[in-house]
């Protein structure tokens, strides 16, 4: 499983540490509070969304490790009860890929769950060192991954538990973030980026994740880039959130996934727009090596998707979605060297910037 190894080896370690309670306006920043905060918006979106994700309320929310009947291990959608995953080519596919990637908790970065699980246990772990404190001064430590902070099954069999780190946290106002926290170890150096105000709740790492909460609109977007997988996901949820994070109600929705691209790892992509009352569109497509070409599509939610065109790709600007590269022709991913964007690719689908109170 491409559990905490995956974040150690790539860079990928994120932020937070463990709690339950929202972080509001006038309370003193907590990461801890932000991610449980962030979680709980997307773990709302099938309750509230009137079978969005086309699945049955029966499965619940709030998944455990391998406890859904839907998906896999790594938030891939699954035959009910059995390891064969959903072809690609099928009408179910999408929705329930949508399902997975924002409900279950994977323990990896291959889910939103998932994701967070992960960033909460490792900055618990710098908690509990004493190494956040936000004032500028660098502090160095023993990270201990070992420690109550990392559910079972988070840390991989051989993987080292304790290491040497320094740490550095401050309140910051560039590019419209509001608190940083600079981890470094060997072989590591990442910045992590939080934004917290009346307003805004966001984070973003230097290695290919943001996620921004915007409860004045009622917004709630994610993003990330997992280069190693060749994988790109982003979401776009709106409606109404409550000040613990949760949608009380879900008005729209919309997100965009791409899997592989090159020739070991063929071009797949899935799709869902749509309203609470009109309907939600999906669509999976497939890059035959030519152009994309679509392979199943699918109506969820309440409404009956009349006149709901979706989110439909083709070769004619669609493909920056997927960061595609002009010299080979394929949808390929560009190296993370900053955090994405959301107005950096298909800025007609997401015209919101990354940062929420100035262009970039």
């Amino acid at each position: 499983m491409k559990r905490l190894s995956g974040w150690l080896l790539v860079g990928h370690l994120v932020w937070a540490c463990g709690g339950d309670d929202a972080t509001t306006a006038g309370e003193e920043f907590s990461a801890q509070a932000a991610l449980a905060t962030m979680a709980r918006a997307f773990d709302s979106l099938e309750s509230t969304g009137g079978g969005a994700f086309g699945i049955s309320a029966a499965t619940g929310t709030a998944h455990a490790l391998d406890t859904d009947p839907l998906c896999n291990e790594k938030g891939g959608p699954v035959i009910s009860g059995t390891t064969t995953e959903v072809d690609r080519a099928s009408p179910e596919f999408s929705p329930q890929l949508f399902y997975c990637a924002t409900s279950f908790n994977s323990l990896s970065p291959d889910t939103v769950q998932g994701t967070l699980s992960v960033m909460q246990a490792i900055l618990c772990a710098l908690e509990d060192a004493e190494l956040v404190t936000y004032d500028g001064v660098a502090r160095s430590g023993t990270f201990d991954a070992s420690a109550s902070c990392f559910p079972e099954g988070i840390i991989e069999p051989g993987m080292p538990t304790r290491f040497d780190a320094t740490i550095t946290a401050d309140v910051v106002s560039a590019g419209g973030w509001t608190h940083q926290i600079r981890f470094q170890a060997t072989d590591l150096d990442m910045t992590l980026r939080f934004l917290f105000d009346e307003r805004f709740l966001g984070f973003s790492s230097n290695e290919g994740t943001l996620l921004l909460l915007d409860f004045t609109q009622g917004i709630a977007r994610y993003e990330t880039l997992f280069a190693q997988f060749d994988r790109h996901l982003r979401l776009l949820a709106g409606g109404t959130l409550a000040t613990d994070g949760s949608f009380t109600a879900l008005t729209r929705l919309e997100g965009a996934w791409s899997q592989g691209g090159d020739a070991s790892s063929p071009q797949s992509i899935a799709t869902l727009f749509g309203t609470d009352s009109g309907g939600y569109r999906t669509y999976s497509f497939n890059f035959d090596g030519t152009a994309f070409t679509e392979d199943a599509v699918n109506c969820t939610g309440t409404g009956d998707c009349s006149g709901q065109n979706g989110l439909v790709f083709s070769d004619s600007g669609d493909e920056g979605y997927l960061l595609h590269s002009a010299d080979t022709d394929v949808a390929t991913f560009l190296p993370s060297t900053e955090p994405p964007c959301f107005a950096s690719v298909t800025s007609g689908r997401f015209p919101d910037t990354c940062d929420p109170r100035a262009d970039l």
